[in-house]
Parts: C-alpha cells; structure tokens; sequence
C-alpha cells in the first residue's frame, strides 16, 4: 500500500509526519489541509517534492477556475496539521509501518526484551536462592531473602525498567515519523532524573487505581467471606473500578514519562510532563485503553506461535501500537502542545 510523510510546518520548523495513506491525504485535500506545494515524500524515497509533483497525488488537486485576486483577496496558506487519534487511526498506522519497517520495530522489540531480562536476573537470583533455603528447612531466612528480592526487583524496574519503557515508546514514535532507529530506546537515560522521576510517579498513580478498584472485594472479603454471590458482586464491581479507573486516571498519566524525555516538546519537568500528558488526552482515555487491551491481546495470542511469533510478531507489533499511540496523540501534536506550557 502507497503511504507518503507530509512535513508540517505549523510550528515554525519543518516536522515529519505520517505515514498517511492515499485515502488519507485524499481527505485532507479536500479540506485544504494539504495543498499543491505541501511537502511530501513518499515511504522509501530519499528526499521531498512537493504534492502536485508526485504523479499519485497530483490528481487530488481541483484545478483552479476562479479568478485570482491577489492581495486581501488571497486564501490564506493552511498548514498541513497531523491526522487526528483514533482507535483506527492509531492501528492502521501500526500495522502499516509494521509492514513496511518490520525490521526497525524487530531490532526495537528485541533490544527492549534483551534489556528487560537482564534487569531481571538479580531478582531471579535472589528468589532461587531463597527457595533453595526454604527446602533446607530455613524459613525465616527465605522469607526475608524474598521479601529483599522483591524490593530490590521493584527499585531496578523503576531505576532502569521506567526509562527503558519511555525510550520504547519515544524510539517507536521517531520510527513512526521516519527520523528514528532502535537506538532512541536508551533516549531516556540523557534526561534520567526525570524519567525515573516521572515513572515512579505515573507508578503511584498506577497503585493508587488498583488499590481504590480493589476496596469493593476486600470490603467484601471482610464481611460476607464466606457468600459465594457476594465475593461475585465485589469482584465485578472491582473489575468495573478498574476498567474505569485505567480509562479515566491512568490512560490519561501514561506517557507522561516520554512527554519528559522528548527534547521536542523542550524538556519538561516532571509536573510539566503529566500537565501536558492530562491535557492532551482529554476525551480519549477510553480509546487508548482499547488500543493497550488489543496490543497486549495480540501480542499474547503470537506466543501460542510457539514463542517464535512472540519474538518476531507479537513484540514488534506490540511496540509499533504504542509508538503510534504516543506519536498520534502527543509528539505529532507538540506545536500545540506548547501553547499550554
């Protein structure tokens, strides 16, 4: 399938955007988004030309049969904005940039994985040790050697993992706009005080949601243990809290941590990060959820593939949708978002 950037010149200085689709910019011509002298490139091309220059494009042009004017009579030069999020926005561009950069969003997927299990191994160690003690008969000690693995594993994913997830997203959403590669994903480590500042923020606020959706079945589990229907009722109204909760407090929070480390939005603090993150996805809390819930489906469905497709589909896939995410909703949209700072 064709698919074309489009550089936006909203805010000042030319900014790749896209990939759109034909049908795509067919719709913005007519809403004269895009205009003959709109730069464009096409997926693959080594440079720019503009709109009437490309032959695919040049048709969806009205040839101008008014008279020109001239002076106040001019229309005015409208630039091109980036298209609006969408639940099918979001996966149209995914799917389409999975297809046409696999191997971008492989290298990606991979190096997050390989980091991910790396910082994991202490804690994996910790544990085996404190098993083989509770087998010798040494509870206490495995008990307390657990409980360290633990706290120790939680500080290393926030000390390492939070950053590491920022930079999958911001890596995800350069790639998406044609100026990234894999290596983005350890961006967040030049700006690390506040990636792991924002992370364990956006952390609490997580915490916070699962804790207030739980109160409904501990209430439950305090008073009528014991009541099958009742343990039934306070789990559904748990789940209910939850699914609402993420949509309307923790969807809204999510990439606040990446908003932080983005130099284009020019380095925000840590409170500046989850201002613009609230206002920037006012209304769309819902879809993101939606969006999250299908990446993480399909991305769990590859692993039936036996674990093969996990590695070469489902975690590339899964790292295209949330680099299209962020990309749609906050870094294509940062000309605004700076009228707010």
């Amino acid at each position: 399938m064709d698919s074309w950037y489009l550089l936006d010149e909203s805010s000042g200085s030319p900014v790749p955007t896209g990939p759109f689709t034909l049908e795509q910019l067919r719709s913005m011509a007519a809403s004269g988004f895009l205009r003959p002298d709109s730069m464009v490139a096409s997926v693959g091309a080594s440079g720019w030309m503009t709109a009437s220059s490309d032959p695919r494009l040049a048709g969806l042009f009205r040839l101008a049969t008014e008279p020109q004017f001239g002076g106040a009579w001019a229309a005015p030069r409208v630039a091109a904005p980036p298209i609006a999020y969408g639940f099918a926005a979001a996966f149209g561009l995914a799917w389409t940039s999975f297809l046409q950069s696999w191997v971008s969003w492989l290298l990606l997927s991979l190096v997050w994985i390989g980091c991910t299990i790396v910082i994991s191994l202490p804690q994996g160690f910790l544990n085996a040790i404190s098993q083989g003690l509770e087998r010798s008969g040494d509870d206490e000690a495995a008990a307390a050697l657990g409980l360290g693995g633990s706290c120790f594993g939680l500080v290393i994913q926030v000390l390492v993992g939070t950053p590491l997830l920022a930079g999958m997203a911001y890596a995800g959403a350069r790639i998406h706009a044609g100026e990234g590669e894999f290596i983005d994903l350890f961006a967040a480590f030049r700006r690390y005080g506040a990636a792991v500042g924002s992370g364990a923020l956006a952390l609490l606020g997580y915490l916070g949601c699962v804790l207030v959706a739980a109160m409904p079945v501990l209430a439950v589990a305090a008073v009528a243990a014991d009541e099958v229907v009742w343990m039934f009722l306070g789990f559904a109204l748990t789940v209910c809290a939850f699914i609402v909760l993420m949509a309307t407090v923790f969807m809204r929070m999510l990439f606040a941590p990446v908003i932080a480390i983005d130099p284009q939005f020019g380095s925000p603090g840590v409170l500046e990060s989850f201002r613009i993150s609230w206002r920037q996805t006012e209304g769309l809390g819902v879809s993101m959820l939606a969006l999250l819930f299908v990446a993480s489906l399909l991305c769990g469905l590859t692993i039936l593939l036996l674990c093969v497709g996990y590695f070469l589909i489902g975690a590339p896939l899964f790292a295209a949708l949330i680099g299209a995410m962020y990309h749609l909703i906050h870094r294509a949209r940062a000309a605004e978002v700076s009228r707010f700072a």
